[in-house]
């Protein structure tokens, strides 16, 4: 009976270790082919932050100055930001409010053609009486909307802003009341359009930092930035017209409007296209509001050109190779790195930072070295960015059948 009852025991001993090795069998095949969920990255702080060295403005003429960036946004002012008169500079909002009425193509020169009115011939005379910038016009003329913009932006003629503003909005009162309801929408909260579309009249009035971000607005339209860059055109009656900003001749300078009034004194607002870094270009706008007279706003501006230049640095984000993350790989000893392919540099404004947006990707085993896992961006504004791809510096190897077998958690 005894050794019935130890074979009986040996036997259940026996059939026990079988049970547990196909149990841990079993286990060992399930942990082994259980998905491995994806490795997640690991971000390192890359602040590396410029020192700011505060702004030192030229001595100015003039009552209130601003800058602004192609991409940048409006940078920086100077002077008291208060609502004053703007002159013919309110024509970039007429011609903004025209091309939202009846936009162009560049190129479209042709078409469609206004036809002069009796009323037209009247706000000729109205503004030649009054001493104002007027293109001679006579009843039964026909003028293409794109050379009424040229004639209204060029030589600044008053009489063709009011007319091209009737001719899209019906009458004055309606285009004032529409350009009004528009400006929140160009980012112009300090502006206000008066009773008339040229600006002839004091009622219209604006700051400086509002004129730039017109400035700005404005070169987005292709035709607009076409047409102020323009020394000269001819269109019908008058022939030949001069484009009165007298810096284009420089060379760099590409626009954008001046203006002139014995309310106002002189108003500018300039572009220039600058090349601050070999092949990086920047376009500046800035705005010189309540000079003596035009002259003077001249002056003050190639002033504010050379100090805007000044104040753009070209500054190194992250270097090539430099390690902005990593993965931590549980079957390996060592993290992986993730570095940038390229060195990331970028035009920064002196008193303003930009921190570099990181974006990495999860991770499935296997993965060469060199793949790319994101992206380091600096981002200006919603259409200037400066970014550079982020890689694997080693290879990520398969998970080892071993570990996938004792593996715990993943």
């Amino acid at each position: 009976m005894k050794t019935n009852g130890r074979r009986q025991h040996s036997g259940w001993i026996k059939t026990s270790l079988l049970i547990v090795l196909v149990v841990v069998i079993i286990l060992g095949l399930i942990n082994y082919f259980r998905p491995i969920p994806p490795i997640e990255p690991i971000t390192k702080d890359n602040n590396q932050r410029s020192a700011v060295t505060p702004l030192q403005w030229p001595v100015i003429n003039s009552g209130q100055a601003a800058i602004g960036a192609v991409g940048y946004g409006l940078l920086a002012t100077d002077g008291q930001q208060s609502q004053v008169p703007t002159a013919s500079t309110a024509k970039l909002v007429a011609a903004l409010m025209i091309l939202k009425k009846f936009p162009l193509r560049v190129g479209q020169t042709t078409a469609p053609l206004i036809t002069i009115e009796p009323t037209d011939v009247a706000l000729y005379q109205q503004y030649l009486a009054e001493d104002g910038s007027v293109v001679q016009v006579v009843s039964g003329e026909q003028i293409s909307e794109y050379q009424a913009l040229q004639a209204m932006l060029l030589p600044s003629a008053n009489n063709i802003a009011d007319s091209l503003a009737i001719w899209a909005y019906g009458s004055l009162e309606q285009y004032s009341k529409a350009a009004n309801e528009y400006l929140p929408i160009l980012g112009l909260k300090h502006t206000t359009i008066g009773s008339d579309a040229s600006g002839f009249l004091p009622t219209t009035t604006s700051t400086a930092s509002d004129l730039t971000i017109l400035g700005l607005d404005a070169l987005q339209n292709p035709v607009i930035a076409q047409i102020v860059a323009q020394k000269q055109a001819t269109i019908p009656i008058a022939g030949v017209v001069y484009n009165v900003n007298q810096l284009l001749s420089r060379g760099d300078v590409v626009g954008i409007k001046t203006g002139n009034s014995d309310q106002a004194g002189g108003v500018y607002i300039f572009a220039v296209n600058d090349e601050l870094v070999s092949n990086h270009n920047v376009v500046i706008v800035g705005t010189i509001e309540g000079t003596p007279n035009l002259e003077d706003s001249f002056t003050v501006a190639v002033q504010l050109i050379s100090f805007a230049e000044a104040n753009f640095n070209n500054d190194v984000v992250v270097n090539a190779h430099q390690a902005v993350g990593s993965y931590k790989v549980p079957w390996q000893k060592n993290i992986i790195n993730a570095e940038v392919s390229s060195a990331l540099s970028t035009i920064n404004w002196s008193t303003t930072y930009y921190k570099p947006v990181l974006s990495l990707v999860s991770l499935q085993a296997p993965k060469p070295v060199g793949t790319n896992v994101g992206r380091i961006s600096l981002w200006h504004s919603s259409a200037n960015q400066d970014s550079t791809k982020i890689i694997l510096a080693s290879n990520l190897s398969p998970a080892p059948w071993w570990w996938r077998i004792i593996r715990f958690r993943p």
